[in-house]
């Protein structure tokens, strides 16, 4: 064979290599998209996740693309864990109320007197990422942090022995506490509150400062009593099959933006809270603040009741692992 027709025939191999692997090469290259959802509408309770996904984003250099879907306007928050798992999205943000029949023990971060920091480096939030990866689920940490859940009223008392009888709107997670304080109860999504407060349906609702403001609540309810209790628990998780999928360096990319954004959890929801309390005192919002021995028996009760129904339905093996953790 001479070496011009020798060299053609190379070439044309060569040029056939090379257009059947541009296509793989093409595939490769396409980003990984994925689809992010909030347990709350945007706005104070979503400020941390957001300039989460905007650095993973940025980092990520178009191999990585989250999209953000919504909050419970999109997908109602009771039924987002579920999505989740069946990867219907892939990342969110979720609270310990919709992870009760999941992931029971996440409630335990509510009665925590660490700063997220100090959960890492205790150990806590490894013993909660084992309990979530057998729910289905990759645990990043929390997206949340401060005393924060506030009983709201439109009675006016003086000690919180006189809640009893009022009817109050709760979430799974608060019914114990107000049954305890001898409240009528009534189940309704966040987004019927407001026109039931409006028609007098009900007295008042357990949420914290930022969801009253955000959701504009302020309107339709006039006392808050202080002091609050608990430690808001929302938590950033993804999909453990797509988790899994990802490339290390991706995985690797998404943890150390979040460890690098964990210590500002703490500023950025203090600072939201005191501006959710501004905002709602400059619109008429009437602070009852109990009595010291008051408050005491209030906040008492609060975590007793609490913990006993977050005991009850934890493993008991995950009980004692986190109890001594949080200590």
């Amino acid at each position: 064979m001479g070496r011009k027709k020798l060299n053609t025939l190379l070439g044309g191999i060569c040029m056939g290599c090379i257009l059947a692997v541009l296509p793989f090469m093409v595939a490769s290259a396409a980003p990984i998209k994925i689809k992010a959802i909030t347990s709350e509408k945007r706005g104070s309770e979503t400020v941390f996740f957001e300039l989460y996904m905007k650095n993973v984003n940025e980092e990520a250099d178009g191999k990585l693309i989250i999209s953000y879907v919504g909050g419970p306007e999109a997908i109602p928050k009771k039924d987002q864990p579920e999505a989740l798992r069946n990867s219907v999205v892939q990342l969110g943000v979720t609270d310990s109320g919709a992870l009760i029949s999941l992931v029971p023990e996440a409630n335990f971060v509510r009665f925590s007197r660490l700063r997220p920091v100090e959960e890492r480096k205790a150990g806590l939030y490894n013993a909660l990422g084992s309990i979530f990866n057998n729910a289905g689920f990759h645990f990043f940490g929390r997206n949340s942090w401060g005393a924060s859940m506030t009983i709201w009223t439109n009675k006016k008392i003086q000690r919180p022995q006189e809640l009893s009888g009022q009817m109050l709107r709760v979430g799974r997670n608060t019914r114990p506490f107000a049954k305890a304080l001898g409240c009528g109860l009534v189940n309704i999504p966040p987004s019927e509150i407001y026109s039931s407060m409006n028609r007098g349906l009900i007295d008042g609702f357990i949420l914290p400062a930022t969801s009253v403001k955000d959701s504009r609540l302020f309107e339709v309810v006039k006392y808050a009593i202080k002091p609050a209790f608990w430690i808001k628990a929302n938590f950033i998780i993804m999909n453990m099959d797509t988790w899994n999928s990802l490339p290390k360096n991706l995985q690797d990319l998404m943890t150390s933006v979040f460890r690098e954004l964990e210590p500002q959890i703490e500023e950025i929801f203090n600072e939201d809270n005191n501006a959710a309390w501004q905002t709602l005192t400059k619109n008429g919002i009437e602070i009852i603040e109990l009595s010291p021995a008051d408050a005491d028996w209030f906040i008492n009760l609060a975590n007793e009741v609490g913990m006993a129904a977050t005991v009850k339905r934890s493993k008991p093996e995950n009980v004692t692992t986190i109890m001594k953790l949080l200590k």
